[in-house]
């Protein structure tokens, strides 16, 4: 069970990294650089306080769940923070990869089908995507993606 868990942290924090990607249109308020900033370094001092991995594993989750997306303007600091984690924990979140352009292209599909309220055709794009590994996660700010296996 706890390995099971592990892999899902895993996956969600891979899928947290994919947010490198993101291209949706934000408000500059999504992401707060000091707020991430003060998050990591909480995370680097639990770990030098005799290595309390669990309470920097639960931080790094506070800070997953407090970054919802990416403006364009903190892009570059969201990849620093991205290798600082990664120089932390090994965990190689700047080598994630992006989708290709047709499930960009379906995402899209998916948000006008909401929009338009035809919903039968969203949850079928859902569908189609998540049998090729990418789990979309509707946001306050619109979907975003991660995948769904490593």
């Amino acid at each position: 069970a706890s390995l099971r868990a592990a892999q899902t942290r895993l996956v969600d924090l891979t899928g947290w990294a994919c947010l490198q990607f993101d291209e949706r249109k934000l408000p500059a308020d999504s992401y707060d650089p000091k707020a991430v900033n003060k998050l990591v370094q909480e995370i680097v001092d639990a770990l030098a306080d005799d290595l309390a991995t669990p309470k920097a594993m639960s931080i790094l989750s506070a800070l997953v769940d407090a970054t919802p997306g990416v403006p364009v303007k903190h892009h570059e600091h969201f990849i620093n923070t991205l290798e600082k984690l990664d120089d932390l924990f090994g965990l190689e979140l700047t080598v994630q990869k992006d989708v290709d352009q047709e499930v960009k292209d379906l995402i899209a599909e998916r948000e006008l089908a909401k929009k338009a309220n035809t919903f039968k055709k969203a949850d079928d794009i859902r569908a189609q995507l998540l049998k090729q590994g990418v789990e979309l996660l509707d946001t306050p700010y619109g979907t975003r993606w991660k995948r769904k296996t490593l």
